[in-house]
């Protein structure tokens, strides 16, 4: 699915679209981090990124994205091939004090690389993106063993996660 809005945030240099995978999936907490009323002037795609698994991260109700190999290791066990395809938006129409904005709020803990993504439209070509990717100076150490869930999160945190702007 598609979606493109249109607020007037075009006095700003625009940067490569970005791959959500975690709370970034939600346009109310998109919108909050970059300080936007509404994501108008923003293009989303659906898209999946593959060879990387969604963890569960200790004291975290946000994802850790990591290479197929290090789940492996984590989960004790081969991720399936659906388990290695992570589900997200590709968001286009940011602009750089946003992104600059999208970083701190990542964190430390998340480097941004670029990546392909396949569109959910069969007829896309893979688009590339910035993706933040999990990468601490020992990725194992707060990885929990159990898969990250986007609809897990909606049911148990999103709530708070909105109502509470201490989050983030």
């Amino acid at each position: 699915m598609t979606k493109k809005l249109d607020d007037g945030h075009d006095e700003q240099r625009r940067m490569p679209a970005m791959f959500f995978y975690g709370t970034l999936i939600n346009e109310h907490i998109l919108r909050r981090v970059i300080g936007r009323t509404s994501a108008a002037s923003l293009l989303t795609q659906d898209a999946q990124l593959h060879g990387y698994c969604r963890l569960k991260l200790r004291h975290a109700h946000y994802p850790a994205l990591v290479p197929v190999s290090v789940a492996q290791v984590a989960l004790n066990r081969a991720p399936t091939l659906a388990e290695q395809t992570v589900t997200g938006k590709l968001v286009s129409g940011l602009t750089a004090s946003e992104v600059t904005l999208l970083d701190a709020f990542e964190g430390e803990e998340y480097k941004s690389h670029t990546a392909f993504v396949n569109l959910m439209d069969p007829n896309s070509p893979p688009a590339e993106a910035v993706v933040y990717f999990y990468a601490p100076p020992i990725v194992s150490q707060n990885i929990l063993p159990s898969l990250w869930s986007y609809d897990e999160f909606v049911h148990n945190h999103l709530a708070q996660w909105v109502a509470d702007p201490n989050n983030f």
